[in-house]
């Protein structure tokens, strides 16, 4: 049974034999035709490169017999050149490139139909290029190896005619020919090469002219520098505009095959940029800011116009990614420029910051002699003021502003504001530390006059060192100068967050939103530093004017004389003092000058500051009176206990416990003074209930019956109910005068403001001596105060 399957199987090996040597002899042959395949592929490349190489040398040898019998033809000597590029094979490219080029020269110079040369060496370029393909496609064979030389000396006898004949086009304004060498440049793949050709057969020429002509312009007026690069610029462009109009346009068309020209930058800014640094190389000097601030701004407009020309965004990126950019940009050393005028600007504010005195602005120069200020800004009134504005102007002007450094500029600005600031704090500290320390004793007149040589005289003491800025004048100006300060710092803090950000703006047009937020809140911080600066010193003013006001309320202690031990009744009305309370708060926003322009914003402050400070020491000095009074009567009280079983004790019986005591007779006054001056505080425009400080004062002089810190408002007086009784809990208490009718229309009429203009000179009573009796104690009896 397994026979059949064996002989199948033996019958199927053998096929499988049959067919595997089959398929080797049929690999063999595919292989042998695939070596002689390769081996007839480079055999016919070895053949079409010597078929090439022979067919440039011939082409490059017809243009050279060409060139030399138009050189015959003009009469120009050529000096038994010839030979051909077949004969020039054995020699070096060097020698053969040189050769090339000196036969071209005169052959350019006599061809008579320029269009026809260019297409002939088009043609030759593009054979070149082949060729060049061929050899690079074969570079491992030794025979491709030997024709290298003559590959090389093709190329540079081509490059040799095309630069010749490219020359020579533009020369005559042959713009066609220009193209085809153009082109056949493209084809060589030597693109650099053209472009040095375009560059010195037709920018350099213009260059050259352009800086020549604005020497000659120096020399006879010496005030264009700072329009050098501008000049220069002009007439280069313009002159390319004239001369080449036409190829400049093909070269720049998207679909003219040319593209591969960078005849903006490599061409027309390398060559300007190079001439300049020849000719003119003061233009790139920071030396004259204000000079290097014109030719900067100069050469962005030639780079702007540049662009201009560009007729694809791809050409714009190019060219300002490109080497004749990145190289024309490093001529400007935009660093050196911004040092001179950081240091020009600092330094003139540094050194009105550092001022031995407090001075003011000039008059009439609205901005210390800069700029004017921006309609509705109040004028700057210190030198300081009037300097930092002149310096942010500075800052933002469009003669010393570049877009490159704005942003060092912005930080300028706000270091400017900060150091403002500073000095405004530094006056703010003086000014609290010259009112801290006491006057320094002046030296002995002895001391003075004694010669330095005499026996015992005192060695002479060391110079103090000289103080600068406000160290030097803060402790000697009026309070009132110093709100001048006040003014200017928020003149400064308008100007930064307004006409200072929209000059930046206008210099800045392509800030995104998030810078120009950024923008605007570094503005805004500075002008915070401003403002925090001026509260600081607002609050040293507030301090000296709420010590002038205290000054006036210690006078309160004349209270207690006017109702101890005296039958005088309860108080009816305020003391005369109380309207002279704020009276310096009124002279010092009254005076002449700074106070007059404070905005109304900060006379409110100033308002406020003083009335919170005075009511706080108006509360300590009243709560050291009554208890002063209650220690006293206490006391009194006691001895009177004490005296009673001797002497009947009966003085104050039949009626006396219904009668006010004077610690309540002297709280009622205090508490009435109080009230008016509270309203007194609202003629600044101050609501005094409003004031946690004058709602404390209230609570410590409310008298027991009255609702602790009630205040009868504006217009309102304090007073008692009928007959000297104290008033009732919750009871408004309202004015009881015992006058005459013409004394009453009087009382009735509210005391005016500035009734007290100074601090009173003399008591407000004069204690006569007491005549005691033997064995009486003092205080009872005797001669009472007189008023």
């Amino acid at each position: 049974m397994k026979q059949p399957l064996l002989d199948i199987k033996a019958k199927l090996d053998a096929v499988q034999v049959a067919l595997k040597a089959e398929l080797l002899a049929l690999q063999q042959g595919l292989e042998r035709r695939q070596e002689m395949a390769a081996a007839r592929g480079t055999l016919e490349l070895m053949q079409e490169v010597a078929h090439v190489a022979s067919k440039v040398e011939k082409l490059l040898a017809e243009v050279q017999a060409a060139s030399l019998e138009a050189s015959a033809a003009a009469g120009a000597p050529d000096g038994g050149k010839g030979g051909g590029a077949a004969a020039s094979g054995g020699a070096s490219p060097a020698a053969a490139s040189h050769a090339a080029t000196e036969d071209a020269a005169g052959a350019e110079a006599a061809s008579g139909d320029p269009d026809a040369h260019a297409r002939l060496l088009e043609r030759v370029a593009a054979e070149v290029s082949r060729l060049s393909f061929l050899a690079n496609k074969g570079k491992e064979l030794a025979f491709v190896s030997s024709v290298e030389r003559r590959i090389q000396v093709a190329r540079l006898q081509l490059g040799a005619h095309l630069s010749a004949a490219l020359a020579a086009a533009l020369q005559r304004r042959a713009w066609q020919a220009a193209a085809h060498c153009l082109h056949a440049y493209v084809e060589l793949g030597d693109v650099p090469a053209g472009e040095a050709t375009l560059r010195a057969a037709l920018a350099a020429p213009l260059a050259a002219g352009a800086v020549k002509e604005v020497k000659q312009r120096l020399a006879a007026d010496p005030g264009v520098k700072s329009q050098e690069v501008s000049l220069v610029a002009r007439a280069v462009l313009s002159g390319l505009d004239q001369r080449a109009g036409p190829l400049l346009a093909t070269l720049l068309a998207p679909a003219s095959g040319l593209g591969a020209f960078d005849v903006l930058g490599a061409v027309v800014l390398q060559e300007v940029s190079q001439a300049l640094a020849d000719g003119l190389p003061g233009a790139f000097s920071p030396g004259n800011p204000a000079s290097f601030h014109s030719n900067f701004l100069a050469s962005q407009s030639l780079l702007a116009s540049l662009e201009s020309l560009a007729q694809t965004r791809a050409a714009v990126e190019r060219l300002r990614a490109g080497n004749a950019h990145a190289a024309f940009a490093k001529r400007w050393n935009l660093a050196a420029y911004y040092s001179l005028q950081h240091q020009d600007i600092a330094g003139a504010f540094e050194d009105a910051a550092r001022g031995d005195k407090l001075e003011h602005a000039p008059a009439g120069s609205g901005s210390g002699g800069g700029a004017p200020l921006p309609p509705g800004f109040a004028p700057l009134q210190l030198a300081v003021g009037a300097a930092l504005w002149e310096g942010l102007q500075r800052c933002v002007s469009e003669g010393v502003f570049l877009a490159p450094l704005g942003d060092r500029f912005l930080r300028l600005a706000c270091q400017l504001a900060a150091r403002y600031a500073s000095w405004a704090r530094e006056a703010a500290a003086a000014r609290r530390e010259a009112a801290a320390s006491p006057p320094a004793a002046a030296p002995p007149a002895a001391a003075a006059d004694s010669p330095s040589g005499a026996p015992g005289a005192a060695a002479a003491a060391p110079a103090a060192p000289q103080k600068h800025g406000p160290e030097a004048w803060a402790g000697q100006v009026p309070a009132e100068e110093l709100l001048a300060i006040c003014c200017d710092a928020a003149t400064a803090a308008q100007l930064l967050t307004g006409p200072l950000r929209d000059q930046l703006g206008r210099l800045l047009p392509g800030l995104d939103a998030e810078a120009a937020a950024r923008v605007d809140a570094a503005l805004a911080a500075a002008a915070a530093r401003i403002t925090d600066a001026s509260d600081q010193v607002l609050s040293v003013v507030a301090e000296e004017v709420a010590d002038r006001c205290v000054a006036v309320v210690r006078q309160l202690k004349g209270i207690t004389a006017t109702y101890r031990m005296t039958s005088k009744g309860p108080p009816t009305r305020h003391s005369h003092y109380v309207s002279g309370v704020l009276a310096p708060l009124r002279q010092a926003l009254d005076a002449p000058g700074a106070p007059q322009r404070l905005p109304p914003g900060v006379k409110l402050a100033l308002a406020a500051a003083v009335f919170d400070s005075v009511n706080r020491r108006y509360a300590q000095l009243a709560e050291e009176l009554l208890g002063s009074v209650r220690k006293t009567e206490s006391s009194l009280k006691r001895l009177k206990k004490g005296r009673a079983p001797d002497g009947g004790g009966g003085a104050d019986a039949g009626g006396g416990a219904a009668e006010m005591n004077d610690s309540d007779k002297i709280c009622l006054q205090l508490y009435l003074d109080a009230q008016e001056h509270g309203r007194l505080a609202t003629r600044f425009g101050l609501q005094a209930e409003a004031a946690p400080s004058f709602s404390a004062l209230l609570a410590a002089v409310t008298p027991q019956q009255q609702p602790a810190g009630a205040f009868a408002g504006p217009g309102s007086g304090g007073g008692v109910g009928e007959q000297g009784a104290p008033a009732a809990p919750g009871m408004l208490l309202q004015p009881q005068v015992h006058a005459g009718p013409g004394e009453l229309q009087a009382a009735r009429q509210p005391a005016p403001l500035l009734a007290y203009q100074a601090p009173l000179q003399q008591p407000l009573y004069q204690q006569q001596p007491q005549q005691l009796a033997p064995g009486q104690p003092p205080g009872l009896g005797g001669n009472q105060p007189s008023y």
